[in-house]
């Protein structure tokens, strides 16, 4: 396993090829690892060369910006990341496809003009809870805002987050999807596909009850 540890610095790479299935016959659990100890953010700007099979661990954050129209769409395939880091999709889309995930951090963004898809067999893993003691999504899913432009999430299957934003602003508790979807709030502006994505939370908060006497 080749691993990369940003022992606390931020580091910035214009192209990443990372370990496939398909070009490298790589045994079932075989991947790179991003890590770092203390927060660090490793800011990817293009991704080519098909499916990464890289995990996230420690504090690491990841940054999707692409900066190549040729190259805009990162998939991680078949790997859970249990990184407490941040996830920000900037430019382009990242998608979570065949078992991969983002399950140990609570905040996940993804920018006006930017996509983050999953796909149906990544939805059971795409922000299901890794650390110890939780049962529930841990996840606290935004998507950014910029005049008419919006972040989105593209669904081929059923997700559950503990909250999600609209800019600012949070939405209540409920179930979310596309029109094409089953969801009770439909939305094309923030989703595509036919996937739902469940909603714990109407805030951050996992909830707590004030007794006064």
């Amino acid at each position: 396993m080749s691993v990369l540890d940003l022992n606390g610095y931020d580091q910035e790479v214009n192209n990443l090829n990372g370990p496939t299935y398909e070009k490298m016959g790589l045994p079932a659990g075989a991947h790179a690892l991003v890590t770092s100890v203390t927060p660090a953010t490793f800011k990817l700007r293009r991704a080519a060369g098909g499916p990464l099979l890289v995990k996230f661990s420690g504090a690491a954050n990841l940054t999707f910006d692409s900066s190549d129209a040729s190259s805009s769409t990162l998939t991680l395939s078949n790997v859970v990341s249990d990184t407490t880091g941040d996830l920000l999709v900037k430019n382009g889309t990242l998608v979570f496809a065949k078992g991969a995930g983002w399950g140990g951090s609570s905040n996940v963004t993804v920018a006006a003009g930017a996509t983050l898809g999953v796909t149906e067999d990544a939805a059971a893993t795409a922000f299901a809870p890794v650390v110890p003691g939780k049962r529930s999504s841990i996840v606290n899913l935004k998507l950014e805002t910029d005049g008419e432009s919006c972040g989105k999430l593209d669904l081929g299957g059923n997700v559950t987050v503990r909250s999600l934003r609209f800019g600012d602003t949070f939405m209540p508790a409920g179930d979310y999807g596309s029109t094409e979807s089953g969801a009770t709030n439909k939305d094309d502006s923030h989703f595509k596909g036919r996937g739902v994505l469940h909603v714990r939370r109407s805030s951050f908060a996992e909830g707590f009850y004030l007794l006064v006497r």
